[in-house]
């Protein structure tokens, strides 16, 4: 069986909007849209909030998504994309010992995307 991994970051600690990935964008929290569409996912993906905060993960968890908690050392705005993912993925696969086909990176500031365009992209990879 294929396993896929999505991992979501969402910084607490944005300068130009802060806690911008759980301000509400129709009354929901904007990091309610890109949960929703990797959970609702035909490809049964394992989700994983990526953050320092605390209140962002809390958020991430009751709407159901798994939890890695960042260190803040990753969570500035030099740091890029790849070694938080890298060290998700890291605290993950320790934490759960499964071998993972593909990793899938999904940002909270993308609302719009849809799962049936989710899907896609994964049959196509």
């Amino acid at each position: 069986m294929i396993k896929r991994l999505a991992i979501i970051p969402a910084r607490g600690n944005s300068k130009g909007i802060p806690q911008k990935n759980i301000r509400l964008l129709n009354g929901k929290p904007l990091l309610s849209y890109v949960i929703k569409t990797a959970i609702n996912s035909k490809f049964n993906l394992d989700v994983y909030v990526s953050s320092e905060s605390d209140n962002i993960l809390k958020i991430a968890k009751d709407l159901g998504a798994n939890l890695v908690k960042r260190k803040s050392v990753l969570s500035n705005d030099e740091v890029t994309l790849d070694p938080v993912i890298y060290e998700s993925f890291n605290i993950i696969n320790k934490n759960n010992n499964i071998n993972y086909d593909a990793i899938i990176t999904m940002q909270p500031t993308s609302p719009l995307l849809s799962s049936d365009s989710l899907n896609k992209a994964i049959e196509y990879f």
